[in-house]
């Protein structure tokens, strides 16, 4: 029986492949000569346009001796079973019929691909090398499909900068901002892009404002020029064509000098307006201030409270999701063992499979030799027994022939006769003759049952073949099946694997819901205590305004 070895994985690489990837070797260690030629490198990441194809690039080179005994292509974000390669014969689930070309040696193109087939792609390949032993590759790649690619209003990328400065509250400062774009649509999943500074530091912008994406410059900015273009690893721009001008980059040029007289200008014109704010009379009084903060404060402790179930309810529902990821846990061992013991058995059942066949095989052989014995024996006497009776006729012949002349000396009369001799001479011709008539009887009996046991031994080895073929049957119809209950196993694995994951997913996702609930009620406490203070600060500024005033 073949031994079985299974290697570990490639080196994993993430990023984007397109289809002019450059093509590679690697030689797995410990893995005989097998090698793996390449344009796909293990664990990539491959983006395609929907209605695209996707090419799994593997390509399997094997040395002399070594053979594919069967290669199995998966996709585990459904959980099936995509085509298998077995026994030089390639065969595409029904569900893949049309959608699938096999290339030889490992290779698959997936044709006209849906957002439905996101995520990752499997293939397990079984080589035998010239020891029969058996190796397991274990190949994978994911798939990322694009719906809609990004589009500006000219087909082309622009850069400029915004004329007029924003306030930002987070600094209070004035700051300029650049725009990149004119964007129709952003593509599906949405574009980003990449500004590069004078400084050559790339700054990522994912802020879109409905046409363009903006960067904000930090007060005072740097002069000089800035580019911007779509980030190559956004989905959306595999959908693009080669040379699509979007691709490209945009450029534009700060004027330092020009920039500070627009922040200034700004800063005149909030000042003026906050002098003309306050040049305005004002209304109301302290007693409705403070029942507006009084109101404020309400709605705080009554969102406290809302905040503090829903924490509650969250940190029980991650208790709820605890457990049941242990549970699952447990069961996933405990089918894994059942499984193991599963494969053992029928691993055993194979091996007692190979040791009947083979003794067949050994006592077929040893049947066949005792009857090449047999035949060669009966082939010898025959032999025998037919030079024994071409002597006998000779003889009989010269009898013949003697008993003519004395015929002729007796009717010629020429001599004399002794008529006694005659007689005694006749029966002793007619004792040869007796004996050769017996000798005939006994080769006809002894050819007959030539015969017959030449029959018999032929219906015996006629018998044994048909056991064989039979046993043969038998072990190749428990091999299908010990395939089948492994491929059953993979996917069982693979979908408990992929239910644990998104357990896990789940409840990281409450845990980072209710961290950040606790965070943003922190933050409102503050931003409260802080209006607050802030109120009667101004409360008190109007105040003392009005004293003075009056």
């Amino acid at each position: 029986m073949a031994e079985y070895r299974n290697t570990s994985t490639f080196a994993m690489k993430t990023g984007s492949v397109l289809s002019s990837a450059l093509l590679f070797a690697v030689v797995l260690t410990g893995c005989g000569a097998f090698q793996l030629t390449t344009g796909l490198y293990n664990g990539t990441t491959v983006k395609v346009c929907q209605g695209g194809n996707l090419f799994l690039d593997w390509h399997a080179t094997l040395d002399q001796g070594e053979t594919i005994v069967d290669i199995r292509w998966m996709h585990d974000g459904k959980g099936d079973l995509i085509a298998m390669y077995a026994s030089n014969n390639f065969a595409a689930m029904p569900h893949y019929v049309g959608r699938v070309q096999h290339v030889p040696l490992g290779g698959l193109i997936l044709k006209s691909v849906t957002s439905s087939d996101t995520g990752h792609f499997i293939a397990d390949m079984f080589i035998r090398d010239a020891t029969d032993h058996i190796t397991h590759y274990h190949l994978t790649a994911s798939l990322e499909v694009a719906i809609d690619p990004p589009q500006t209003a000219d087909g082309s990328l622009h850069a400029w900068l915004s004329p007029a400065a924003v306030y930002d509250n987070s600094t209070a400062q004035w700051s300029v901002v650049l725009s990149c774009g004119t964007f129709t649509q952003t593509g599906n999943p949405p574009v980003t892009v990449e500004w590069t500074t004078p400084s050559g530091t790339k700054v990522a912008s994912s802020v879109f404002d409905g046409s363009a994406f903006t960067l904000q410059l930090p007060t005072p900015p740097s002069g000089g020029t800035y580019t911007c273009r779509v980030k190559s690893d956004s989905l959306a721009s595999a959908c693009l064509p080669d040379g699509s001008p979007v691709l490209t980059s945009a450029s534009v040029t700060v004027d330092r000098t020009e920039v500070r007289l627009t922040l200034l200008e700004a800063q005149q014109k909030a000042l003026k307006a906050d002098n003309e704010h306050l040049k305005q009379p004002q209304t109301g009084n302290c007693s409705h201030v403070i029942s507006s903060l009084q109101q404020g404060h309400d709605s705080l402790v009554s969102s406290l409270a809302n905040l503090t179930n829903e924490n509650s309810v969250l940190k029980d529902r991650v208790l709820v999701l605890e457990t049941a990821l242990a549970q699952n846990q447990a069961n996933v061992t405990a089918q894994m063992a059942d499984l193991q013991n599963q494969v053992v058995t029928a691993d055993n059942i194979l091996h007692q499979t190979t040791a009947n066949l083979t003794s067949d095989i050994t006592y077929l052989l040893q049947d066949n030799t005792d009857i090449k014995l047999h035949l060669t024996d009966l082939e010898n006497g025959v032999t025998e027994n037919v030079e024994n009776l071409t002597k006998l006729t000779n003889s009989l012949h010269q009898c013949c022939s003697d008993l003519d002349q004395r015929v002729q000396i007796l009717e010629s009369g020429s001599a004399s006769v002794n008529l006694t001799a005659v007689m005694t001479y006749i029966g002793d011709l007619q004792v040869g003759q007796d004996n050769l008539t017996d000798q005939q009887t006994n080769m006809s009996a002894t050819l007959r049952t030539l015969e017959t046991t030449l029959q018999s031994d032929n219906h015996n080895l006629t018998q044994h073949v048909q056991d064989l073929v039979d046993s043969n049957t038998q072990l190749t119809d428990h091999v299908t099946q010990i395939i089948d209950a492994d491929t059953v196993l993979t996917t069982m694995v693979q979908n408990i694997i992929t239910d644990s994951a998104n357990l896990a997913a789940q409840v990281h996702t409450l845990e980072a819901t209710v961290h950040g609930d606790t965070a943003n009620l922190t933050e409102r406490m503050d931003n409260l205590e802080t209006a607050q203070i802030v109120s009667c600060q101004d409360l008190n500024m109007q105040v003392q305004r009005g004293l003075e005033a009056t």
